[in-house]
């Protein structure tokens, strides 16, 4: 009798879970690797937690992709999955964490090469930026990527995480990435820790 009544409240409970529109499972989302398709994906169907997945082949990116959930980009690996940033005056890609709470971004498995980017993306803007928080718990993961040449900076401002397994190719002499802080503590003005 105990079992059956073990049952029933394990089974009321996932329907209550389930009728509040938790859902533990993150889902996968298979891109076409165009800058077009993955920003789709990621305005219309992805959640923090879900993948956004990067098929093999060379994608040349002209417009901009701007992520603001801890989701995880993922290519096949760095050799396999390419994309080319040809985006003029902004960022091929772009990660704003700050509005995210306790997620984890990770981006995995592509090499970024120079398309043709005319203008050096120097910081604080730089080629690829993701802007992150020191206090909505929330932390980047960049590993197994590739950056060869690309004619710009990646910028990390106020990020928690980590880069590891990176394959870094770089022409400008003056250093491969920008580090920043201006959102520590939730400062707004661009100087970060004022104490």
């Amino acid at each position: 009798m105990r079992e059956i009544r073990k049952f029933q409240l394990c089974r009321g409970a996932i329907v209550i879970l389930i009728w509040n529109g938790f859902s533990a499972v993150a889902t996968v989302y298979d891109s076409d690797g165009s800058s077009i398709n993955v920003q789709s994906i990621h305005d219309t169907l992805a959640h923090d937690g879900d993948t956004i997945t990067l098929p093999a082949g060379t994608f040349v990116w002209t417009t901009r992709v701007s992520l603001n959930k801890a989701i995880t980009l993922q290519g096949v690996d760095e050799n396999s999955t390419i994309i080319k940033d040809n985006v003029q005056g902004t960022q091929f890609l772009y990660w704003d964490l700050r509005g995210t709470l306790n997620g984890a971004a990770r981006m995995t498995g592509i090499g970024f090469q120079d398309g043709g980017r005319t203008v050096r993306a120097e910081a604080p803007g730089g080629a690829f930026k993701v802007d992150g928080s020191n206090t909505n718990g929330t932390t980047f993961r960049q590993d197994h990527c590739s950056w060869t040449n690309v004619n710009g900076y990646p910028v990390y401002d106020t990020v928690i995480g980590v880069l590891d397994h990176n394959n870094i190719i770089c022409a400008i002499t003056n250093g491969w990435l920008k580090i920043y802080g201006t959102h520590w503590e939730g400062d707004t003005s661009g100087i970060g820790d004022k104490s």
